[in-house]
């Protein structure tokens, strides 16, 4: 019985946290979303790599789930484009360019600091983003820019450049994840540990009950010796 209050209190915490991450972080829309923070680097384009494992596809296609980038020029007279594509298509559309990848995130800092890169060096230009072919979802022009992507199996980066391909990117970005299974899972977690909360309760209830029910047995009469 103590073993199964343990796992329903395990249940309900895990159920909780889910059900609280969705509350604090969530939109009106349904997406989970980090504050937007700076990213600014000398160099013609910003990119993020994200690998998703064909083994577990599987998931990702039972389960769908949206990445929403939002991002916008610092620069008013700027624009922004950002994109999604396979990594070997961007390495090919970035060689001998200087760009910076995104090494490392701190989500409790969200200053500029709060990103490590990993710079590229490179002396060509490359053509304006916006031309190319191969992104398989981008988003480009003033204002803010909204990037909407299914999860897919494969290797691929996310590009973040300027309008035109020139140098200097400045722009304030937000990255978002809506996961319809998400909150399923919290709920699901919860009642889980409370039907199992109830059946340890009554577990340990039923045993407390036999332990206190100890048998009483009969002292035997003491002999004495009459006078």
């Amino acid at each position: 019985g103590s073993l199964v209050v343990l796992v329903a209190i395990a249940l309900l915490l895990g159920g909780g946290a889910i059900l609280v991450v969705e509350r604090a972080f969530g939109d009106d829309e349904g997406f989970l979303a980090v504050d937007s923070i700076a990213l600014h680097r000398d160099a013609f384009a910003i990119t993020a790599p994200a690998t998703i494992d064909g083994e577990s596809y599987w998931w990702w296609w039972n389960h769908p789930t949206t990445l929403r980038v939002e991002a916008k020029a610092v620069a008013a007279h700027g624009g922004v484009f950002i994109g999604i594509a396979s990594r070997s298509d961007v390495e090919t559309y970035l060689k001998d360019v200087a760009y910076a990848e995104i090494d490392g995130f701190r989500f409790a800092d969200m200053s500029e600091e709060a990103v490590k890169y990993r710079d590229r060096i490179g002396v060509s230009v490359p053509a304006a983003p916006a031309s190319q072919t191969f992104w398989k979802s981008s988003a480009a022009g003033g204002g803010l820019q909204t990037l909407l992507w299914n999860f897919e199996a494969g290797d691929w980066v996310l590009v973040a450049m300027n309008a035109d391909g020139s140098g200097l990117v400045d722009i304030t970005c937000s990255v978002g994840v809506k996961a319809p299974w998400f909150h399923g899972i919290g709920v699901g977690l919860l009642v889980a540990g409370l039907i199992l909360l109830a059946l340890g309760l009554a577990l340990v209830l039923f045993v407390a009950r036999r332990t206190r029910a100890v048998p009483s047995h009969e002292q035997p009469a003491a002999s004495g010796v009459s006078a």
